[in-house]
Formats: C-alpha cells, sequence, structure tokens
C-alpha cells in the first residue's frame, strides 16, 4: 500500500478514534444530567443533594456506560410514575392545608411570590394553630384562591389603581376565600378598586422592597396602603439581602412537581425539631376555647417603650418619603379578645407598638388608623350573636374581621 494511502487510513482511524471518544464522554456526562435532574425532583438540600449524586458518580465510573444509561433512565421512569400516582391519589397536595403553602415561589423583583395565573378551591380542614400545635379546634372551610400575572392574590392584572395594599398575611387574607379579602370587599362594597400587593410572610423590609419595586413599574406611580401587624411586624431590625437568581425559573419547575413537594415535605418533618419552642396560650370566650400565638400575645404584653436604634422603622419612612398614602395598624387576636375572655387580664394592656409606629407616622406625616377601637367593638358585637372576628384556632381574621376592616379604611380614606 502506497506511503500516503496509509497515512490517510491511519489519519482515518485516529480521527473515528477521537470522534469515539468524544460520544463516549459526551454519553457518560449525558447520563450524569439525566441522573442529576432526576434527583433534583426529590427535594433534598443543594448539599445532600451534591453529596449523592457524587457517590453515585463514583461508583458508576467502575461499571459501564451502559450501567450508567440504565440507572438513569431507571430513575427517570420512577420519577414520572411517582409523579403520576401522587397527581392521581392527590397526595402531592394533601400535605397543604392552604393554598399558600403550596403555591409559595422566588421572584427576583419581590422576593416572593404565588404561582402567577393560578385560580384554584382548596378545602381547609383547620387552621394554623390547629395544624402547628394541634389546639383541638377545628374549622374546616373552602378556600378560594386567584392569583394575578405577577403572582399576587388579584382576580385581574394592575390596571391602573391609584392605591396598593402592601402587608402581610392579614393584607393578602390568609385562611379565608378570595371573596372575604379586605382589597375585595373594598372594591365589591364600597366600590374602591385597590390593588392587592401583600404576600403571607413578610415583614417591613419586604414591604418597602414591594412598594419601591411595583412603583417603578408604573409611571403614573401609584401611592402604598401598608398594614402592619402587631403580632410580627414590631421586631429587632435584621438587614435582609435579596439575591438575584439566574436559575429561578429552572429551580420552580422542580418545585412545583408533586415529587419534589411531597419528599421535600417528607424531609422536613424528619428533620423537624422535637422541640417546638412554647406553644399556643389556650383561653375560653364564653366557654368556648380560642387559641392565640404566644409569641404575638407576648409582643401585645410588652411593657418597654420601642427603640428606633432597634427597630429602625424610621428609615423605612424615610426611604418610602411621598410613597404611602396610609399606615394601617392591625392589632393582634388577644388584644381584641383580651377583654372578652372569661377571665380577662387584671390590668389593662400596654400599647407599645402602637405608640411607637403611630409616632413615627405623625413624624412623617402620614395618616394611621389604628383598626384596634372598630374591631374590639364589632367583636363584642358579634359575641353577641356567637360570632368571631377572627378564627378561633387561626391567628388570621376571618371573613367578618375582614369585612369590619374594609369598613373603617374605606372611611378613613374618605371613599363612598
Amino acid at each position: 500500500m502506497p506511503t500516503t494511502s496509509k497515512n490517510f487510513t491511519s489519519h482515518l482511524n485516529q480521527l473515528h478514534s477521537g470522534v469515539y471518544r468524544s460520544v463516549r464522554v459526551l454519553a457518560w456526562l449525558f447520563a450524569f444530567v439525566l441522573i442529576w435532574h432526576a434527583l433534583y425532583f426529590y427535594g433534598l438540600p443543594i448539599e445532600m443533594l451534591c453529596a449523592v449524586f457524587g457517590l453515585i458518580v463514583v461508583a458508576i465510573l467502575f461499571y459501564r456506560l451502559a450501567d450508567a444509561w440504565v440507572l438513569a433512565l431507571s430513575l427517570i421512569i420512577v420519577t414520572a410514575v411517582l409523579e403520576l400516582c401522587l397527581w392521581a391519589t392527590g397526595l402531592g397536595t394533601q400535605m397543604f392545608y392552604r393554598p399558600t403553602e403550596m403555591l409559595r415561589i422566588g421572584s427576583n423583583d419581590y422576593g416572593y411570590v404565588y404561582q402567577p395565573n393560578r385560580q384554584m378551591t382548596m378545602h381547609s380542614p383547620y387552621s394554623d394553630l390547629e395544624a402547628t400545635h394541634r389546639v383541638g379546634i377545628l374549622e374546616p372551610r373552602d378556600i378560594e384562591f386567584v392569583t394575578d400575572s405577577l403572582g399576587f392574590r388579584n382576580r385581574t392584572d394592575y390596571a391602573g389603581q391609584a392605591l396598593f395594599l402592601v402587608g402581610d398575611s392579614y393584607a393578602m387574607g390568609e385562611g379565608s376565600t378570595q371573596a372575604c379579602m379586605v382589597t375585595e370587599v373594598l372594591k365589591n362594597t364600597f366600590h374602591q378598586d385597590v390593588y392587592n400587593l401583600a404576600h403571607s410572610g413578610n415583614q417591613p423590609h419586604d414591604y418597602v422592597k414591594h412598594i419601591n419595586t411595583f412603583s417603578k413599574m408604573h409611571q403614573q406611580r401609584p401611592r402604598a396602603i401598608v398594614m402592619f401587624f402587631e403580632g410580627n411586624d414590631f421586631e429587632t431590625f435584621e438587614p435582609h439581602v435579596y439575591p438575584k437568581m439566574v436559575t429561578r425559573s429552572y429551580q420552580d419547575f422542580f418545585k412545583r412537581s408533586n415529587v419534589y413537594r411531597y419528599t421535600r415535605w417528607l424531609y422536613l418533618r424528619a428533620m423537624k425539631p422535637k422541640d417546638e419552642g412554647e406553644g399556643p396560650v389556650i383561653k375560653t370566650v364564653k366557654g368556648v376555647p380560642m387559641a392565640f400565638s404566644s409569641w404575638y400575645v407576648g409582643n401585645v404584653l410588652r411593657e418597654e417603650a420601642l427603640q428606633d436604634r432597634y427597630m429602625h422603622l424610621s428609615e423605612f419612612f424615610t426611604r418610602l418619603e411621598g410613597t404611602v398614602a396610609q399606615i394601617i395598624f392591625v392589632p393582634d387576636k388577644y388584644r381584641v379578645y383580651a377583654a372578652l375572655l372569661d377571665q380577662p387580664p387584671a390590668t389593662p394592656l400596654p400599647n407599645r407598638n402602637w405608640e411607637y409606629l403611630s409616632a413615627l407616622a405623625q413624624q412623617h406625616q402620614i395618616p394611621a388608623l389604628n383598626l384596634y377601637p372598630a374591631l374590639s367593638t364589632a367583636a363584642k358585637q358579634a359575641l353577641e350573636r356567637n360570632e368571631y372576628l377572627y378564627w378561633r384556632g387561626d391567628t388570621h381574621w376571618n371573613c367578618l374581621g375582614m369585612e369590619v376592616a374594609a369598613g373603617v379604611l374605606s372611611q378613613a380614606l374618605n371613599l363612598p
């Protein structure tokens, strides 16, 4: 064979060998990618996920490429079957007793939102204190939950409303159906359209982010109504960082699956500390048990005046200068019902949280409204009908409580 022909054949063989090796490497890598994504569906913390994946990679390298693919495809098939079974049986959602935990996702713009453009109705067998501490108070209800394209609890997208409501679970209407929300009552009863930008679990630093982000999105510069909840909005300030995550949409794809939700729930339940801290305070009203958060009760009973060097709420108002139309103080359930208990407190409750907030609002010339007088009067009147303004086994107000709040807010804003 001529030398030229031999060289050509040699180069061709080398090329084939190189292509073969490249294809094998890519096949190995693709198998590992499939295994990683199959494992990601199981809701493990990232450190544990990486450790499990690393062990699998090391073990597989001692076997054949075909074995890696068998494992990858087996994991995918098992995960797909498990997803189908959890969906068909409803187990993928039965660990949730209200929609907010199931629909909560991260957001680079707002920190957290709910899954956008969702409309669902969930049967809730009990409230938050029953779910966490088994207080023996069952209050089953159906909760309609509707979100807009931003992931907030509105039936329609923002349409140029002059006002928007910012706050935590109270402003969002946690534990109650959509029609009972303060913003829904304002619109349907008082003919005032206020956009809802609240999210459960938010704190004052979240309110700042929500207001700034939303205001920058709209040239008409809508103004905020900010609800401060006495139970947990008056805590010592801690700096908060909102990391931008380019992989957020990628992660949300897995988090929305039934497999991720269910296995993550099992993991968190297994890792849950045995010591859950002090349990709820159980009192009776006309002989009927009512549960209160011990943490919130402690905040109501604080005697020492709040100091801004620890709270930093003055910074809150300074940063939002000109964007806040109204401040709302939402009293804790214990404050509203303390005088109505079968064994009421021996002395009047201190009022340090409202005193601190109202002084700052006055300093910054922002109208501040305390809902306590109206809620206290309404709670006494409702009790005569054996009705309540708050869910008895929950930390949140019910439909009647939100209706009272909406009426007072309407009057404060001089709405028709």
